[in-house]
């Protein structure tokens, strides 16, 4: 199954546990080797999410957000 929410709460997991870990003074090293890693799990997620095969139907034209029902207001020149 292709799901982008298991990268996502990964990721986040990830995130928390390091602040966590981080604020509560654990080794330099373990902290260190967490910062290192972090950038490549945020490209993998972001990698993942963008390369998602879902799609809502809605364009960036109509809609502003994917997941709200607010809709675009026309500009002058797209009634051109």
């Amino acid at each position: 199954m292709k799901s982008y929410w298991f990268p996502i709460g990964l990721v986040t997991l990830y995130l928390c546990a390091y602040v966590l870990l981080a604020s509560f003074g654990f080794s330099y090293r373990l902290i260190f080797s967490m910062f290192v890693i972090s950038p490549l799990l945020v490209i993998w997620m972001v990698f993942r999410v963008l390369k998602s095969t879902q799609y809502s139907g809605k364009t960036f034209n109509d809609h502003f957000y994917e997941d709200s029902d607010y809709r675009k207001i026309p500009d002058e020149a797209d009634n051109t």
